[in-house]
């Protein structure tokens, strides 16, 4: 039986943080994105040109606070936005390396709270 393609795409990406503001500021900085924007008082979230991403308050140690999330962004230059990521307090799991996957640089850090940052790019 032949398998019928999806019409579904990723709208949202939403990360659970004690720190949403901090959080977000990160990944506008890290990206050059615009400004977050409010949406009540425990919600502000960033609209990129196919996803949004949002950032919903949690409470410190709640088990929603510690569920990590990982986010590939394909990007033009991994090196300078690995670099910057780092500036702003990332960690690296692995730097920009071509072996990864033919054809293509990746590298892999973690966000302040934690969270998987995934970097994707030509050679």
């Amino acid at each position: 039986m032949e398998r019928e393609r999806s019409s579904c795409s990723l709208d949202a990406v939403l990360f659970a943080s004690p720190r949403p503001e901090a959080l977000a500021k990160f990944y506008e900085r890290g990206f050059g994105l615009a400004p977050p924007k409010w949406h009540g008082t425990d919600h502000l979230g960033l609209n990129l040109p196919n996803t949004y991403l949002g950032f919903d308050r949690v409470e410190e140690g709640s088990t929603a606070a510690s569920a990590a999330v990982s986010v590939w962004f394909r990007v033009p230059d991994v090196e300078e936005t690995f670099a910057r990521l780092v500036e702003l307090g990332a960690r690296v799991k692995y730097a920009p390396t071509a072996e990864e996957s033919p054809g293509e640089i990746l590298a892999m850090l973690y966000d302040p709270d934690g969270n998987i940052i995934g970097l994707i790019g030509s050679p």
